[in-house]
């Protein structure tokens, strides 16, 4: 991401420097600050992923309407491909609707994720989602409705 530098000035004034991580997508930094000018976030499921890492690390991560704007992008983009990296994404950045989804998707096509060796290491907090998710399916088919 950004690292700050603060460096003392003339008069001893702090000057904060923003310095820009070679590995950061050029796209979501550009989504980003749009977003930040305009309210308006267009980007692939890679930089939207990205853009809320930047809106947590600037201490955004609380911004409804920006998590609103990321989940109405990703549900289009949801599959086999990025499933595991969106529900891994949900967890670190506090994005409840968003688990819902990627556990959803991730029971639903439960054949083959299990035989998809990413599903094997997620964190522990993916992991008890998506075996809750699981039971949940099992359960619903198991107990007749009333």
């Amino acid at each position: 991401m950004f690292n700050f530098d603060v460096n003392s000035g003339q008069n001893g004034l702090k000057h904060k420097v923003l310095k820009h991580d070679a590995d950061m997508d050029p796209a979501a930094f550009a989504a980003f600050l749009t977003y930040l000018y305009t309210g308006k976030l267009s980007c692939s499921p890679d930089s939207c992923i990205q853009v809320m890492s930047q809106a947590h690390f600037y201490g955004m991560s609380k911004d409804k309407y920006l998590k609103k704007l990321i989940k109405t992008s990703l549900a289009e983009f949801t599959n086999m491909d990025t499933c595991f990296e969106l529900l891994e994404a949900s967890v670190k950045y506090h994005l409840p609707k968003l688990r819902r989804m990627a556990v959803d998707f991730i029971v639903a096509n439960y054949k083959k994720c299990a035989r998809d060796p990413r599903l094997h290491r997620l964190c522990q907090e993916a992991t008890n989602a998506v075996l809750h998710g699981v039971t949940l399916k099992l359960y619903e088919d198991v107990v007749p409705d009333e």
